[in-house]
């Protein structure tokens, strides 16, 4: 964009000479000179009606003009007597602006050359800082303090002279221009302020509510740095929605529908019909916004309505009527809080028969004709919102309500140099580029993206993602593969928004298609679910379970429905292990490493996490502080309380799974060592075995190896890396099935754990035992409260000779295996009166849950004893509450009266509308 400025630009326009005798002015050219008589026969800026003028002369004549002769072929915006000229090329922009000059000047029309700009892909015009890459417009740093100190000091003002609220208007409708679409109605109450008054010094006493109006004006600059879209068009379009009322004598109501199938219906109460229906047809708007607002974050939002006052009010975002003006303030507050834009449209009653037939509580006409319109989207399904059915009052407090919601809000937005391509993709930054303004709590809730320059977000996003462990990692993508598939199925994003008002159903769901679909047990499903809530946490959301009514007894009842008695893990009997030493060639370094590791965990009682990494990249690669290094291992003795010398092995552990960052008493220092006792049998000695494996390692680099170095090593390629759970796996299974364990039945690495421990145990006692396996200490030391005779005895009891005979009995740990999802076993946590299947539990439970004679559909949902209908067991008891109330009055309606388009009521043909016990199976059946 290339800007120049017309010189003179009203002097060019002469005055008809009939005119001349209203332009006299009399002065004194000199001090103390003679009195001269002076006329304008040229136009200035002082005179009303010249740039309208000016705009006949310049834009419609010389303009079109230099079209005609092709000196101009690129765009031209003009305000006044400044010219844009737009192009995609800057050389081709400025040689056709200085063609066009030169064009001019032949027909007297001349440039500033001062104020001329080259073309610039961010350029200064008409007070703008404009951006053609990101499509924002900027006010001047400048012009933006120079707004907010007037706005803040006509806060205070008792008045304003008319010169003044002009003055004020013009510098508001520039701020106006960086906010969001519809802030036109924060200049409504001064334009109305200013209607009547003539001359410049006439005053008019300031309202509250056009102070508050520039107090949101003040805040929302504050917050925005003066900073806003200018173009909307590369926002993602939302699904169309359609809304309606109905004001009858018998009947007033309201609906919506949206193309992905989510719809509701109500009945204004009888003070609320009084209303005019333009005011209602703008509240069916705001209704279906506070329902549906929460999945249109960062989108144009389509929105049709059959009133043509709110429709064109709704575009302008300004109304000149008080009954519509405070709805023009919910509907920009709305924007705000959900962060989108509207785009009404107008569209004609006809056209609108859906949302015309819920305004008129036709919802069985509705269902019957939804599926034939067209109008919902490919794979779209009817879901029927919680509320429907509901009588509506009208809020009370509307004005105050909302001008309060929009005063005190904190709007966040990235700093004009803060934008990059991150800003593109999504997350709280797009959002708040995207609108200029998104409100919150003044002190509300927040996260650290609010305002961090993006140079930051990706390493906070980092810090967040490594509070969790690898294991943990593996639990959360797991549940995310459930939690896609259901939003796949029933067209969800995946993202819950924070407050979105559907999130327990969400959740509820597709805990549910895990409890039906799948075998997973409790154990699993409760992980699960974690990981999702945990995933969108990540996503900078709110945990979904928050403030969702009872969802812990939902979770109890999952656990009753799902719960299997966990199986201990399966030890590893020590005479497979002595079979397995027996069988090695020492002069294989795998297979000496091979009984020095499982060795290590039989006397150890250690988690082969401890020596073993996963990966060789990734999250769970080798790290030296986490996983044994060369010197996390060394020869050492001890004395007992006999003062003999026991010959042992050190072992050092850093990271346990009871204690992920290391800040247990014992780790303290040097490290928490475990002290191995070497056994007088040679075959299960560990200082044996581990001079042994030592002596390859010599033989091979000839030196000693560096302390830092990965103690368990493998060799890929030619090379020596870390040595990985999963290849050690291999071949412990491998030489298990060597010494004659059938295939399928042999035992993991962790069973060698399990066998120590209870053979230890079984001799020494727990409490010795479960101080050296470090699993609930509570000493400051590790072996403080035993004598070290008695710990260098632990490798002889957990193994060695006395654990040559154990009986290879199962430790009951922690554990769950899969089960059957719907058989619940006796006795179970919360299971009193439990039923072995989800299908006898539901029917058990409805007989208390719905009023007296409701009973299920065949087809889903519920049926009253008079025929009436309801979807859920919260509709049937407002159905009932209403019928009750009904027949109290005398007054009580019958359902099968239908409604004409003047809202006159009539009998419907009996034999042509089916039962209301049929509609409601038509009902379900469509919604699913």
């Amino acid at each position: 964009m290339r800007v120049s400025d017309v010189a003179d630009a009203f002097a060019h326009l002469p005055i008809a000479p009939e005119l001349w005798p209203f332009f006299f002015s009399r002065f004194w050219l000199e001090h103390r000179g003679p009195l001269y008589l002076l006329v304008n026969v040229c136009c200035d800026f002082g005179t009303a009606g010249m740039p309208g003028t000016f705009k006949r002369f310049f834009v419609d004549g010389v303009v079109q003009m230099a079209r005609s002769e092709q000196v101009l072929t690129l765009p031209m915006a003009i305000h006044v007597d400044d010219c844009a000229l737009m192009g995609p090329d800057r050389c081709q922009v400025d040689n056709e602006m200085l063609g066009f000059h030169w064009w001019c000047s032949l027909l007297g029309v001349f440039f500033k050359a001062a104020k001329d700009r080259p073309a610039a892909m961010c350029q200064y015009v008409i007070g703008f800082w404009w951006n053609s890459v990101d499509r924002t417009r900027t006010l001047d740093p400048a012009k933006r303090d120079e707004y907010s100190a007037m706005l803040d000091e006509m806060c205070g003002r008792p008045s304003l002279t008319l010169n003044e609220m002009q003055v004020a208007a013009g510098r508001i409708q520039r701020c106006v221009m960086t906010f969001p679409p519809g802030a036109g109605c924060l200049l409504s109450g001064l334009f109305g302020l200013m209607t009547g008054l003539r001359f410049a010094w006439q005053r008019r006493r300031l309202t509250r509510a056009i102070k508050l109006d520039f107090q949101i004006v003040r805040r929302l600059l504050q917050w925005n740095h003066g900073r806003g879209f200018f173009s909307y068009l590369g926002l993602p379009r939302a699904g169309e929605v359609r809304s309606d009322a109905s004001r009858g004598s018998l009947y007033a109501g309201g609906g919506y529908v949206d193309v992905w199938g989510r719809y509701s219906l109500w009945r204004y109460t009888r003070s609320a019909a009084r209303s005019l229906i333009d005011y209602l047809e703008g509240d069916a708007v705001t209704v279906a916004t506070a329902e549906l607002g929460h999945s249109w974050r960062g989108c144009i939002v389509p929105f049709a309505v059959d009133n043509r006052t709110i429709e064109g009010s709704g575009s302008r975002g300004r109304s000149r009527a008080e009954r519509l003006r405070f709805l023009m303030y919910e509907f920009f507050a709305l924007q705000l809080r959900y962060g989108f834009v509207y785009s009404f449209y107008w569209i004609s009653s006809e056209a609108n028969y859906l949302a015309d037939d819920l305004s008129r509580g036709r919802e069985a006409e509705f269902l019957a004709k939804v599926d034939e319109s067209g109008f919902l989207a490919p794979g779209a399904f009817l879901q029927r919102s919680a509320g429907a059915g509901r009588e509506r009052a009208l809020p009370e407090r509307r004005r105050r309500t909302w001008i309060t919601l929009c005063l005190f809000v904190t709007c966040v937005v990235e700093q004009t140099e803060a934008v990059t391509p991150l800003a593109v993709h999504g997350g709280l930054p797009l959002v708040a580029v995207i609108l200029g303004a998104i409100i919150a709590g003044e002190h509300g809730d927040n996260d650290p993206l609010h305002g961090l320059p993006c140079r930051w977000v990706r390493p906070v996003e980092s810090v967040f993602d490594n509070r969790l462990a690898p294991s943990s990692w593996r639990t959360v993508n797991a549940a995310m593969k459930y939690w896609k598939e259901t939003c796949l199925q029933y067209g969800w994003s995946v993202i819950i928004y924070t407050d979105d008002p559907e999130r327990g159903g969400k959740l509820a769901a597709c805990v549910m298609s895990m409890v039906v679909d799948t075998k997973l047990v409790f154990g699993s499903i409760e992980g699960y679910a974690w990981g999702i809530c945990t995933w969108q946490q990540m996503m900078h959301q709110a945990d979904p379970r928050l403030g969702v009514v009872d969802w812990t007894m939902f979770m109890a009842g999952v656990k009753v429905l799902t719960w299997v008695p966990g199986e201990p893990r399966k030890a590893v009997p020590f005479a497979i292990v002595a079979a397995i030493i027996r069988a090695t060639d020492v002069r294989n370094f795998a297979s000496v490493q091979l009984v020095f590791l499982i060795l290590l965990l039989v006397y150890t009682f250690s988690r082969s996490e401890s020596g073993l990494c996963k990966t060789f990249e990734g999250r769970e690669r080798f790290d030296k502080t986490e996983h044994m290094t060369v010197s996390d291992v060394d020869i050492g003795q001890v004395q007992d309380e006999s003062g003999n010398t026991v010959r042992g092995l050190w072992v050092r552990f850093k990271k346990i799974k009871q204690d992920q960052r290391v800040e247990r008493p014992e780790a303290r220092g040097d490290g928490d060592w475990a002290f191995v006792g070497d056994v007088a049998d040679s075959r299960y000695s560990i200082i044996a075995w581990f001079v042994r494996l030592m002596g390859f390692h010599i033989a091979v680099l000839n030196a000693r190896r560096d302390p830092d170095e990965p103690f368990f090593l493998e060799t890929v390629d030619g090379r020596r890396r870390p040595l990985r759970y999963a290849p050690a796996m291999d071949q412990f299974k491998a030489a298990q099935r060597a010494v004659g364990v059938a295939a399928g039945e042999e035992g993991g690495l962790h069973g060698l754990r399990v066998e120590g421990y209870n053979n230890s145990k079984r001799v020494l006692g727990e409490d010795v035992t479960v101080a050296h396996g470090l699993m609930k200490s509570d000493a400051h030391k590790r072996y403080s409260r035993f004598p070290m005779g008695l710990v260098a005895q632990i490798p002889a009891a957990g193994g060695g000779s006395a654990a040559a005979t154990a009986s290879g009995a199962v430790a009951a740990v922690d554990g769950r295996v899969e089960g059957p999802a719907n058989v619940v076993p006796e006795g179970g946590d919360e299971a009193g009166d439990v039923h072995t299947s989800i299908a006898e539990a539901e029917a058990a439970s409805e007989a208390n849950l719905l009023p007296d004679g409701w009973r299920l559909s065949q087809g889903g949902g519920y049926v009253g004893p008079d025929g009436r209908s309801a979807l859920s067991r919260a509709d049937a008891w407002r159905e009932w509450d209403e019928s009750s109330r009904a027949e109290a009055d005398g007054d009580a309606l019958p359902d099968y009266l239908s409604y004409d388009d003047d809202g006159e009521a009539g009998a419907s043909d009996s034999d042509s509308m089916p039962g209301l016990e049929e509609v409601s199976d038509f009902a379900i059946s469509a919604m699913e």
